[in-house]
Parts: structure tokens; C-alpha cells; sequence
């Protein structure tokens, strides 16, 4: 139970029988993974709220949404760019549709001669400061939407940071207070055992000694034949 318990958040109880039930918790409530003799798999996409499997779905959901505003950002900045660019036959700045993708048009890259170059590229500087919607419905510049990206990322680290350091504080108390119910000091327990044993022993020789002085006492009282 200790091992199972540092993967999901875990609770037992043992029957009349001797038979053990086991819960988890999910998003959904408590969920019984084993009953007596029956066991329930738990799916990988199991929405657990704890342990180190509950861990790694919250950081694989976190990152899905980082990579989601990333392509959101990336895909944003191709279009407005080649937007700009485009104006009086520009060619493409950038190829591809996100993050995953973007690259510089080889086109762009070969050289641009255009005397409307220098106008082009005073737009795309101006973008920076510009307020455009983005894809997700959001509305702002892209230096500032790039930012709360970078500032999500951060508070979610400290987040996770400081989550840790709580549940590994707890989990040391509660340590601590199992050993003080269940721990056993073998020393202590073998220095009871020969007290015990010396007790025993101290009977035994009572009950001897009060049996050799019946028998005198009995010897005594007989009638001589």
C-alpha cells in the first residue's frame, strides 16, 4: 500500500474476512479498484488527482496547452507578417502554419531588391506594438501574448514547486505518525520478552518451593504405621 500510494492517492479497508477493498480518487469521485478478489484496471487517460501518475497527466496537460498557445502565437505571427510583406507583391517571409512548422521562405531569403522593401520591413517592425486577434479569439500584440506564455510557464513551475515541497513535508509527518502506531524497537520488545521470561521463571520456583513444603507438611501429619 505504501509503494501504490507515492503512484495514485489510495485508501483500504480489510472485511470480516480478511478480504481488502481498495479506492482511488479521480476527478469523478472514488472509484474502487480492488474488491476481495476482483481488480479494475485503471486507463492511462484516467483523470487521477494525485500521486506520480496524477502528476504526469497534469504535466502532459500542461504542456498540451503551452504548445496549443505556441502554434496559436506562431500561426498568428506567419499570417500578419506575410500580411504586411505581401503589400505591393511581397513574397512570402515565412512557410509553414505553426510552431512545428515555421520556417524562413527560401524565396525571402534569396534577396529582395523592390523599393518598397524598406516600407515592408518598417511595417513588420511596427507589428510588435500592433493589436491583432489571434485564432483563440484573444486580442493583443504578440510580444505581449508570447509573454503570458512565458509568465503561465513560470507560475505553473512554481506552482508545481511549491506543491511538491508541501506533499513531501506531508508525506514525512505521516511517516512519522505511522511509525509512532506500528513501529516496533526489537530492543525494547527483547528486553520485555526476558522480563517475561524472569517472571516465569520467579513462578516456577514459587510453586516448586510451596510444593516440596506440602509434601514435608503431608509427611508430617501422616499417621506412623
Amino acid at each position: 500500500m505504501d509503494n501504490l500510494s507515492q503512484l495514485i492517492p489510495v485508501s483500504f479497508s480489510t472485511g470480516s474476512s480478511g478480504m481488502v477493498t481498495v479506492t482511488t480518487n479521480e476527478a469523478s469521485g472514488p472509484v474502487t479498484i480492488v474488491s476481495g478478489g476482483t481488480a479494475t484496471d485503471i486507463s492511462t487517460s484516467s483523470t487521477v488527482t494525485g500521486g506520480q501518475l496524477g502528476g504526469l497527466l497534469q504535466a502532459q496537460t500542461d504542456l498540451n496547452g503551452y504548445m496549443t498557445d505556441l502554434n496559436t502565437f506562431a500561426s498568428s505571427l506567419i499570417s500578419q507578417v506575410n500580411h504586411l510583406h505581401n503589400a505591393n507583391g511581397g513574397p512570402d517571409v515565412f512557410t509553414g502554419t505553426d510552431a512545428s512548422s515555421i520556417t524562413a521562405s527560401t524565396t525571402f531569403l534569396s534577396g529582395q531588391s523592390s523599393a518598397d522593401e524598406g516600407s515592408r520591413a518598417l511595417a513588420i517592425a511596427n507589428l510588435q506594438d500592433s493589436q491583432i486577434t489571434f485564432s483563440d479569439g484573444s486580442t493583443g500584440t504578440l510580444q505581449n501574448y508570447l509573454s503570458n506564455i512565458q509568465e503561465q510557464i513560470g507560475n505553473d513551475t512554481q506552482q508545481a514547486t511549491d506543491n511538491s515541497n508541501f506533499y513531501q513535508a506531508l508525506q514525512t509527518e505521516l511517516q512519522n505518525q505511522q511509525q509512532s502506531y506500528s513501529g516496533v524497537s526489537l530492543d525494547e520488545e527483547m528486553v520485555n520478552v526476558i522480563q517475561d521470561q524472569q517472571v516465569y521463571q520467579a513462578a516456577a520456583k514459587v510453586v516448586e518451593t510451596v510444593s516440596s513444603l506440602m509434601s514435608t507438611v503431608i509427611s508430617m501429619v501422616q499417621p506412623t504405621g
